[in-house]
């Protein structure tokens, strides 16, 4: 039986904002913020490691970074250095992986909100930009 769309998480909604009002799931675990550990095959790899060091780098300065992403952040790593060894193959059915591992990348970086498509429906906080007044504002305030 199909359940529908897998929700975002909470801090993804509220990034995004909410045009329509629904009513949506407001209680969800806090997962600690922090650097997951790096695992032992990441660090030996070093497409993997580096990736691994950027992708974390990126999701801590948007206050996104878990401990708990670290299953989904070993895949993200280990498939973008496969990506960028398929680059350099001589193998026919190269075109083939590269195609599959750019989707899972894409995959998973939707999943953390980092692709240009999530990251353009991302509304953040105090960042409203205020619209600049007509001209004829200030004749109307000067008349008051």
């Amino acid at each position: 039986m199909p359940r529908g769309r897998i929700p975002a998480p909470k801090k993804i909604n509220a990034l995004k904002g909410d045009s329509h009002k629904r009513r949506r799931h407001e209680i969800e675990p806090e997962a600690p913020l922090g650097w997951p550990e790096c695992p032992e095959h990441i660090r030996k790899d070093p497409i993997a490691s580096s990736e691994w060091k950027s992708i974390c780098t990126q999701l801590e300065s948007m206050q996104l970074l878990a401990t708990t992403d670290r299953p989904l952040l070993e895949v993200y790593a280990l498939t973008y250095s496969r990506w960028r060894s398929s680059l350099l193959s001589d193998d026919p059915n190269a075109f083939t992986q590269e195609r599959r591992y750019a989707s899972d990348m894409k995959s998973i970086l939707i999943e953390f909100g980092l692709s240009p498509a999530s990251r353009a429906r991302c509304r953040i906080a105090g960042n409203n930009k205020q619209t600049p007044e007509s001209k004829w504002a200030t004749v109307l305030k000067f008349g008051t």
